[in-house]
């Protein structure tokens, strides 16, 4: 797939040892963020708004915190 947030750019100082590491840390955040927005969409459908708004924040939060780790970790700073 053709994942932004794995691009190399976004990747430039992860060492070819923790390269692995840091896709999967992404990836899961990525899917983690995408389970969540998806969650929240079927729980609107199902007419629950605040539970809906609730599945989403904690999916994009927990997911962002996945990211975050990878970056600070592996590649040593945001950017």
């Amino acid at each position: 797939g053709n994942i932004g947030t794995i691009h190399w750019y976004n990747r430039r100082k992860v060492t070819k040892e923790n390269q692995k590491a840091y896709c999967m840390f992404v990836g899961l955040g990525t899917l983690i963020v995408g389970v969540g927005i998806i969650a929240g969409a079927v729980i609107e459908a199902l007419g629950n708004i605040a539970a809906s708004g609730l599945a989403i924040g904690v999916g994009v939060l927990i997911g962002l915190i996945f990211i975050l780790y990878a970056q600070f970790k592996y590649n040593r700073g945001l950017f």
